[in-house]
């Protein structure tokens, strides 16, 4: 085949390819295809249908060294991950990892789960992150109990304790010295 004989049937091909690429997929399984909604950064009670489908966790520091605030955690019921916003309340030390006590807790007050978990991201000076770990319910059986209720009534519902264990902060470089 010569190269004129080939041009028309590589653009009816790349023609085709676009087409595809462009076409939204159709499914039966629910928000799959569709693009995920933005969260807005404040909340008000105004603005929402229920006011407890959100919530704010605020760990209150053991100490007022504290450089970091844990707040908004959620776990969805069928997520394998849960998150939670980290701030770093410092000005000039970067943080590369926080470890967090979590204790799940039962609307009875009973212990499910004890664990830490350590969330590496990195958080700038006088910034927030969004902190991601893998999720202790593995059976996907739990909710938590603030978040958005489940349409199921055979799951759990549960509260936590949360503190911040330890955090792993940046090394500070130390100044080159000149021997003479």
């Amino acid at each position: 085949m010569t190269l004129s004989r080939l041009t028309p049937l590589l653009c009816a091909l790349i023609a085709a390819l676009c087409v595809q690429a462009a076409t939204p997929k159709v499914s039966t399984r629910r928000n799959v295809g569709k693009p995920a909604a933005a969260s807005p950064a404040v909340r008000t009670s105004a603005s929402l249908s229920h006011a407890a489908d959100f919530d704010t966790l605020c760990v209150a520091p053991r100490d007022t060294l504290c450089p970091v605030r844990a707040a908004g955690y959620d776990k969805p019921l069928n997520s394998r991950y849960e998150t939670l916003h980290l701030t770093n309340l410092t000005d000039s030390l970067t943080i590369l990892a926080v470890g967090l006590r979590i204790d799940y807790i039962d609307l009875d007050g009973r212990t499910l789960h004890s664990r830490t978990a350590e969330v590496r991201t990195v958080i700038p000076p006088l910034s927030t992150r969004l902190g991601r770990f893998r999720s202790w319910d593995s059976q996907q059986s739990f909710y938590y109990v603030n978040g958005r209720r489940p349409r199921t009534d055979r799951v759990t519902p549960y509260d936590i304790a949360l503190s911040i264990e330890y955090i792993v902060k940046e090394k500070k470089k130390s100044p080159q010295t000149v021997d003479n």
